[in-house]
């Protein structure tokens, strides 16, 4: 390891870091959704992320459960502010309870910022979007989250 990289806040390379979040899914109306997620670092400046989540619409009658990952690019930095932004793919389900529900892969993007608190603790907030594709394509959708991280790195 550099003596750089051990001064520096953000992805490293072989970092290893996981969040949990919570905050809105703006679609056709705003909703609860919750996730959690995994970034590895391959190196200083980019990493691969996976990310699965829930969210709950139309008064608890409709789930979307969503999983995927992609590319992670952040502005690694010696400041406890580290700006970064994902794009990648995920692939939803959607389910109108007691019905049945279909599957929709969803090209994702989005950024943010992680805000140390100490050398492997902080707070993330994030803000994504999704364009749903193929037979059931055409959608738009954000996120809005608000969560907390720990990066090994």
């Amino acid at each position: 390891m550099f003596a750089a990289d051990t001064d520096s806040y953000g992805l490293q390379r072989g970092s290893v870091g996981v969040n949990v979040a919570g905050g809105a899914w703006i679609n056709g109306g705003t909703h609860p959704t919750v996730h959690g997620g995994l970034d590895v670092g391959l190196a200083k400046y980019v990493g691969l992320w996976f990310q699965a989540g829930e969210g709950l619409a139309y008064n608890a009658q409709v789930g979307v459960f969503s999983a995927g990952g992609g590319v992670m690019v952040a502005a690694t930095n010696k400041s406890r502010i580290v700006p970064f932004g994902k794009f990648g793919a995920m692939y939803n389900r959607s389910t109108l309870f007691g019905y049945g529900g279909v599957n929709v892969p969803v090209l994702a993007y989005g950024g943010g910022f992680d805000v140390y608190a100490s050398r492997h603790f902080g707070i993330e907030t994030q803000v994504g979007g999704g364009h749903s594709v193929g037979r059931f394509g055409g959608g738009n959708s954000a996120t809005i989250t608000f969560g907390a991280f720990y990066r090994s790195k």
